[in-house]
């Protein structure tokens, strides 16, 4: 399971999506907290 990750706003989550490569990962994804994780698409159904 991924952390959860907080911040003071979008700049910092800006930040944050330009450091991805740094630690290893190819970028940076913001859903919603509640929201189940699914395979395909999801975005297309409206959860992400």
């Amino acid at each position: 399971m991924s952390p959860v990750v907080t911040a003071s706003g979008w700049d910092t989550l800006a930040k944050l999506r330009d450091e991805s490569r740094a630690r290893g990962v190819e970028g940076f994804m913001l859903k919603e907290r509640a929201s189940m994780y699914g395979v395909g698409r999801t975005k297309a159904s409206g959860t992400w």
